[in-house]
């Protein structure tokens, strides 16, 4: 966080973990390899964060809510992972973890959105495609979002929930050609 993920050299790291450059090399082959283990431990504690409010007993509103707030509290890392996506070398694995990511969380999102479902408060005949859609939203917050841009995010989110089926799907030009004929 201090040097950026190109101007931190494995002496850097060993020193400031106070281990000997063998212990480093036994457990890990580069500074990669750091990098990705440190961003599957994010992914892992966050998976957990949003378990652990998943299942709590308030609306799915409310969880969606206390998710995304939670996910802007760990965003710490985002400067480093902005500089690995300008870099096409590190970008490649980058994407690697973030799919990871992905997969890991839209099973928590679909089980709040179909809460939400029932409740009444989420109205989409798309459950799996409204997680698939704030997990990706995730994607974008952990990587690169302000938080004026997470707030817009918020927003869109928001919007997708209550929009009909034609921009979900791509149609909406269709369905704006016949709303004007």
């Amino acid at each position: 966080m201090e040097r950026g993920y190109a101007g931190t050299r494995i002496e850097d790291i060993i020193q400031q973990v106070g281990i000997a450059k063998g212990t480093f090399y036994h457990h890990y082959q580069s500074k990669a390899d750091v990098l990705e283990a440190v961003i599957e431990s994010l992914i892992s504690h966050f998976i957990t964060i949003m378990e652990e409010i998943s299942l709590r007993d308030c609306s799915a509103g409310e969880k969606l809510t206390l998710m995304w707030n939670s996910l802007g509290n760990i965003v710490g890392s985002s400067e480093v992972i902005a500089e690995l996506l300008a870099d096409d070398e590190s970008a490649a694995f980058l994407l690697r973890l973030i799919r990871k990511g992905l997969e890991s969380s839209v099973g928590v999102y679909q089980r709040v959105v179909e809460q939400g479902i029932r409740e009444g408060s989420i109205r989409t005949p798309y459950p799996e495609a409204a997680a698939q859609t704030f997990a990706a939203l995730d994607v974008l917050i952990f990587s690169v979002c302000s938080p004026k841009e997470r707030h817009a995010l918020g927003h869109f989110a928001e919007k997708i929930l209550e929009t009909d089926k034609p921009y979900l799907t791509g149609d909406a030009g269709s369905k704006h050609r016949e709303d004007r004929a």
